[in-house]
């Protein structure tokens, strides 16, 4: 048994050594891009030339393929960058085993991704993916159930430059109508609550100062 042990070692080994070995990275990886609330699949295939070089492969949903370029494997972390008409769009992917999380990169932009190799790997992540979809599907039907019951945008109109009556010219404002006072640089305005509770909000000047009037 020690015999058998120490001679399956030695050609592990001397796979690794040769570089037959299992390659972290090479190899046909299905991308799953999150864009629009939509998830977009991509094919990208890796292979390793002569010293260790890589190379790349990027066909995307539409069809499209596009042979990439500064394609690197360092830390476990897969980086390239292909051209997409006259845009330049990076790409890194966390590699763990046949999984990887990724991000398209876009300035500044960044757009998640998913990435599995091999069939099994990809049905795997296929499944997670769903059940993270129903979950967000579930978030959005709760979310527009609830929002029905939320005041409709702009139903309650703003006022801007409200027109001001004097105070003992008004009529309908009892004397003892609480009201929004504001007094700046001598002049003083007051915005009835009675009247401000169907605006919420007033856009004014008051001695010269813009001021918003919010109830």
């Amino acid at each position: 048994m020690r015999v058998a042990l120490c001679s399956a070692l030695v050609l592990c080994m001397a796979a690794l050594a040769s570089g037959e070995g299992p390659d972290p990275i090479a190899g046909e990886w299905t991308v799953l891009t999150v864009f629009g609330g939509a998830e977009m699949e991509s094919k990208l295939v890796v292979t390793r030339g002569e010293h260790g070089s890589l190379a790349a492969r990027y066909t995307d949903s539409r069809g499209g393929v596009t042979a990439l370029q500064d394609v690197k494997f360092e830390g476990g972390v897969l980086t390239f960058n292909r051209k997409a008409g006259p845009r330049v769009i990076g790409f890194e992917g966390k590699v763990s085993g046949d999984r990887m999380a990724a991000q398209h990169l876009l300035g500044a932009r960044k757009i998640p991704a998913f990435a599995a190799r091999g069939a099994e790997a990809l049905a795997a992540l296929k499944a997670e993916r769903a059940k993270a979809n129903e979950r967000g599907s579930d978030l959005e039907e709760d979310y527009r159930r609830h929002s029905r019951r939320v005041v409709a945008r702009d139903a309650f109109p703003v006022l801007f430059d409200p027109k001001l009556t004097p105070a003992a010219e008004a009529k309908g404002i009892r004397d003892d109508e609480p009201v929004i006072g504001v007094a700046i640089n001598g002049e003083a305005k007051a915005y009835p609550i009675i009247i401000m509770g169907r605006h919420e909000l007033a856009n004014d000047t008051c001695g010269g100062i813009p001021i918003a009037a919010s109830w």
